[in-house]
């Protein structure tokens, strides 16, 4: 067996971990770093999670509202814009929807700008962090990608401090105490530049996977109609087409929607691996 002791995850801030370099994720253990995933994880309430099935709902007739209008539709743009929505009402509150979809600036690669609103920004910044990790650059010359010396590097660097600066600011201003902002910063044990990492890697870990997801759902229940009508004559037998209410309380009864889900995650896995742990010092077997 391991020993918690002499072992830790590797710290790797390389590509989109730059985003999270302050999150308990991208440190070594400590009596700090286990305070906050612990807090944070209490208040998130994996475990009663139903509870925000009000908010995936409202977002959710959103975002297909907005898909409707549309003659052709890439379902994996749209999944992202519904998870980052959602993750973004619970991170971080309610209320700054309208000042999320404020015009800021990103910087590109080739010296030119695009006027982007905050969530078209995080994605564009996101998929330029995964360029900067597979290239090659980053690991032949480490001491660039460290000291963003330049090119992609240094445009990377500006555009995350303009994110950070930026979504710091509409965080502040939200006035919904529900949010998991609100109720760590009502804690009153850990800094704003900590909050605001630990739920950053939370929106990152939670969108590309969640929306990779539901797209692959989407295609196997299109590629297998029998389970499709299988699926949809449960959910109507348990009343979910009359009365939304009832998400909250029958939704863990849904046993062939629990199959199919399970089903999705082992033939397509959003998710292949996790954080890597080495050793702390030699030991002797």
């Amino acid at each position: 067996a391991m020993a918690p002791d002499k072992i830790d995850k590797l710290v790797w801030n390389r590509g989109v971990l730059k985003m999270v370099a302050d999150s308990f994720a991208a440190h070594p253990s400590t009596e700090k770093t286990k305070g906050r995933r612990k807090d944070l994880t209490s208040i998130l309430g994996l475990n009663s999670s139903s509870k925000y099935i009000p908010t995936m709902l409202e977002v959710t007739k959103e975002v297909l509202a907005e898909m409707k209008k549309l003659k052709d539709v890439n379902y994996l743009n749209h999944m992202n814009n519904l998870t980052v929505k959602i993750l973004s009402n619970l991170l971080f509150g309610k209320d700054i929807h309208y000042l999320i979809e404020k015009k800021y600036t990103y910087q590109n690669h080739d010296g030119t700008s695009d006027e982007l609103n905050l969530l078209d920004f995080f994605f564009k910044h996101c998929e330029n962090l995964v360029a900067e990790y597979y290239n090659p650059i980053t690991t032949l010359l480490p001491f660039v990608d460290k000291n963003n010396l330049f090119g992609l590097w240094k445009r990377n660097h500006v555009n995350d401090i303009q994110f950070k600066t930026r979504l710091t600011e509409i965080v502040e201003k939200s006035k919904d105490e529900n949010s998991l902002w609100s109720q760590m910063k009502a804690l009153n044990h850990y800094s704003s530049e900590d909050i605001f990492s630990d739920l950053i890697i939370l929106l990152l870990g939670g969108t590309e996977s969640t929306s990779h997801s539901l797209v692959s759902l989407f295609f196997y229940l299109a590629k297998h109609p029998d389970v499709k009508e299988k699926l949809v004559k449960e959910l109507r037998d348990m009343g979910f087409h009359k009365n939304e209410e009832l998400y909250h309380t029958k939704i863990h009864d849904c046993d062939y929607l629990n199959y199919v889900v399970k089903e999705v995650f082992r033939i397509d896995a959003p998710v292949t691996r996790g954080f890597y742990y080495v050793a702390k010092e030699d030991i002797n077997i």
